[in-house]
């Protein structure tokens, strides 16, 4: 089965050698430097405001090459062919889960949202990419 990737920017599925899935180095970096600080500053509990102070985690984007406000800019980078069935998809986050930065990204909900229909970054349905309008 096809997987479809749909631009954050147009909301339009991206073809195969138009896009990509990418993450941030600097969106990355931020949420690990946090962390680490938070881990300097001492092991007592978070209370909700430093919890909530903290950056979620690094964004997985989906965006025709087009459409991308972060041309140039250092990432990781899978063009849309290198995740377009669950096989490539699996073998993809298995690729991933050894980067000593990957538990800092979002991945989890991008997956999630594939196969649940209700993501829209990547999804299996052409109904879904539809509802990401």
């Amino acid at each position: 089965m096809t997987l479809i990737a749909v631009c954050d920017a147009c909301k339009l599925p991206v073809q195969y050698g138009c896009g990509s899935l990418y993450v941030l180095y600097s969106d990355i970096r931020a949420v690990e430097q946090a962390w680490n600080d938070r881990g300097r500053e001492g092991t007592g509990p978070l209370d909700w405001e430093s919890l909530f102070s903290l950056p979620r985690c690094a964004h997985w984007h989906v965006h025709h090459d087009a459409c991308s406000p972060n041309q140039g800019a250092s990432s990781y980078e899978l063009a849309i062919e290198q995740v377009g069935t669950w096989p490539r998809l699996a073998e993809w986050t298995a690729h991933l889960m050894a980067k000593r930065w990957f538990q800092h990204t979002d991945w989890a909900a991008l997956l999630l949202g594939c196969a649940t229909g209700v993501g829209g970054r990547l999804t299996q349905s052409a109904r879904a990419a539809e509802r990401a309008r």
